[in-house]
């Protein structure tokens, strides 16, 4: 009996205390972040990106055969075997990845393929002497353009 009546007060107290009231969530409005809107990096163009100093020849498969030869004569004078490496006899090909923008400058240069030794940094090094480049055109627009050289390390 004791029991009982302890649990009907407390069943009372939670009836008449225990009355809650519905609470209204209202959604808080979204702060004002400005979108900013990243160009995408192309690897598929139409016209892929040459050299700036052979903008003036219009046949664009001259232009791009022109570019590539003047390219790897820039990177082939410049390279330095590391002599660690020359003693170790490593060789191999080093791949170097960059973006062209837009305005033809180079960016986010990185070493995607390495053989160890030093050569990565060698060839990342001799890659951003490069000059200027003529963009990317796709579907008539210039866009961003993911480049990749590779670089071939051979003792002689």
């Amino acid at each position: 009996m004791k029991y009982l009546l302890s649990f009907t007060f407390l069943l009372i107290a939670i009836i008449a205390f225990g009355q809650h009231q519905s609470l209204e969530l209202k959604p808080k409005p979204a702060p004002d972040i400005p979108l900013i809107l990243i160009d995408s990096v192309h690897k598929i163009v139409d016209e892929y990106p040459t050299l700036a100093m052979f903008e003036h020849i219009e046949n664009y498969e001259i232009r791009n055969d022109s570019s590539r030869r003047e390219m790897l004569e820039i990177i082939y004078k410049n390279i330095q075997y590391p002599p660690i490496t020359r003693c170790t006899a490593i060789e191999g090909m080093v791949v170097i990845g960059f973006i062209v923008e837009k305005d033809g400058t180079l960016s986010n240069f990185h070493i995607r393929r390495d053989i160890g030794g030093g050569l990565g940094e060698e060839a990342l090094r001799v890659v951003k002497l490069l000059p200027k480049f003529s963009p990317a055109i796709k579907d008539g627009k210039v866009v961003r353009f993911q480049f990749y050289i590779p670089v071939r390390f051979r003792l002689e």
